[in-house]
């Protein structure tokens, strides 16, 4: 081929390349055009959050931070406490939301900041019943302020497809002073001055279980009505029984351990049986625990005679089988058991009591669906309940227990204090309101009683314990009015 050929067909192919190229390049314009146009028209494509919660999940809230108020005459500024943050119990049956603990009596608050746990596909509304305000909740946040006036609200989530949900949501305040007691000392007073002893229910009766200073022991039906006590007739209760150790099990056993630690049962309180556990020395009682598997085992904490290794052990008819050693810190003797079920599962925390070294456990431990310890999680630094000797109640209300007295401090000084706390002993709060009527409450530790409430009224009744050193026969009578109700309860 002639060179002038060859040069016109490399100019051909060329132009070609060129052109394919210029195609090429056209069409991925185009593309990329069409494509941003289906972007504006459709909106930014976000990946959907928390999908899996078509129902809201958890629900927590916390209130805004109160402004500082200007003092006159002065430099500084006062320091206005705020609202404590909720956290929202959700009833997926009732399709009711209330807080947990209710806000303190005369809370004041007209909005709140929301969040919710719910997947972001859902359209989700809060309703205020008093300004009828909707607020639509953007689940991409981190939180959502709403009108939260009146306390009563609506909350619906919406998915396409599905069935709208719709919850009563409330705000739940105390409408009386949780905190204000009247104590009143009572005209009667104690059978005996007991130097141990313990209130319980069992079998539908309450009774009162005491020891003397001769180590004996008396046993009493007790009418929490008029304060009088009837002994029990025919009542063998073993010498250097602890009363103050007794534990009741499913099988409505009580189970108790002696001062030379000893374990003991007994089915009516009268007769009591020696349980052989060989070389193992029981210091503490725990009570029954259902693990995970739904075993029921009878724990207590001991050690082996001659060993200073304190175990957890199962008691079996066989005697005690050891469950692993302790944290350490542990209290190993005169704790307080804080026992309940949960999903079927009994919770158990450890409140005060001293280490095998004799020194007051500063922590607090729990145990739940295995019988392994752990330290409660949230815990103070400082130590705030009794090295010993407080008189821990539970009052039948959902998380809340009392400690009235005790042993504080290095010195293990005996207080009149009573404490509070509303959920499960995590944190506790000194009930600063107190009235008396007929005397003052004394300072005092190793006290026996009860709490018995209603809807109306929550009493307190304090028998004993021991005063200046010297067991007392005191009967005290605390009394709350809960008249006022919870503003915004559903009942």
């Amino acid at each position: 081929m002639r060179p002038q050929e060859l040069g016109l067909i490399g100019y051909l192919n060329g132009v070609m390349r060129r052109y394919k190229w210029h195609v090429v390049g056209t069409t991925l314009i185009l593309a990329a055009l069409l494509f941003s146009a289906c972007r504006k028209d459709n909106g930014p494509r976000t990946t959907p959050i928390y999908t899996e919660y078509t129902y809201p999940a958890s629900i927590k809230a916390s209130f805004p931070k109160p402004k500082q108020k200007e003092e006159k005459d002065k430099d500084k500024k006062e320091e206005v406490k705020g609202l404590p943050n909720l956290d929202f119990n959700i009833d997926n049956r009732a399709m009711r939301v209330w807080n947990k603990i209710p806000l303190p009596y005369q809370s004041k608050f007209d909005s709140l900041d929301l969040t919710i746990a719910v997947t972001s596909e859902a359209v989700v509304k809060i309703i205020n019943e008093t300004t009828q305000k909707v607020t639509v909740y953007a689940s991409n946040r981190r939180a959502q302020r709403i009108d939260a006036t009146g306390g009563k609200l609506k909350l619906t989530v919406e998915i396409e497809k599905k069935p709208t949900l719709t919850y009563d949501l409330r705000i739940l305040t105390y409408g009386y002073d949780p905190d204000k007691f009247t104590w009143t000392k009572e005209s009667a007073s104690l059978p005996i001055a007991a130097e141990d002893a313990k209130v319980l229910k069992y079998q539908n009766r309450i009774f009162w279980v005491a020891s003397l200073s001769d180590d004996s022991s008396k046993l009493y039906e007790y009418d929490l009505s008029n304060s009088t006590f009837t002994e029990v007739e025919g009542a063998d209760i073993p010498v250097d029984l602890l009363p103050s150790s007794i534990v009741t099990d499913g099988k409505k056993q009580v189970w108790a351990i002696s001062k030379d630690q000893k374990l003991y049962s007994s089915k009516d309180l009268k007769s009591w049986q020696a349980h052989d556990l060989g070389s193992v020395k029981v210091s503490q009682m725990i009570g029954e625990a259902t693990t995970i598997d739904g075993k029921s085992n009878l724990l207590v904490i001991g050690y082996k005679e001659g060993s200073n290794l304190y175990q957890t052990y199962t008691i079996t008819s066989s005697g005690a089988e050891p469950q692993g050693d302790l944290p350490k810190g542990f209290p190993v003797k005169e704790a307080y058991v804080y026992s309940y079920s949960q999903d079927g599962i009994t919770a158990i925390t450890l409140y005060s009591g001293l280490r095998a070294d004799n020194k007051p456990s500063t922590k607090s431990y729990f145990l739940s669906g295995s019988l392994q310890w752990g330290e409660t999680p949230y815990q103070k630094e400082k130590k705030v309940l009794p090295n010993s000797g407080g008189l821990f109640l539970p009052t039948g209300k959902e998380a809340e227990l009392f400690v009235i007295g005790g042993l504080y401090g290095e010195a293990n000084q005996p207080s009149s204090e009573s404490k509070r706390s509303s959920d499960k002993g995590i944190t506790w709060i000194a009930l600063p309101n107190q009235t008396t009527v007929g005397g003052d409450l004394l300072p005092r530790h190793s006290a026996s009683g009860i709490a018995s409430g209603s809807d109306k009224a929550l009493n307190i009744y304090l028998l004993g314990g021991i005063i200046n050193g010297e067991p007392s026969q005191e009967i005290w009578h605390g009394h709350l009015d809960t008249t006022g109700g919870i503003i915004n309860s559903f009942n």
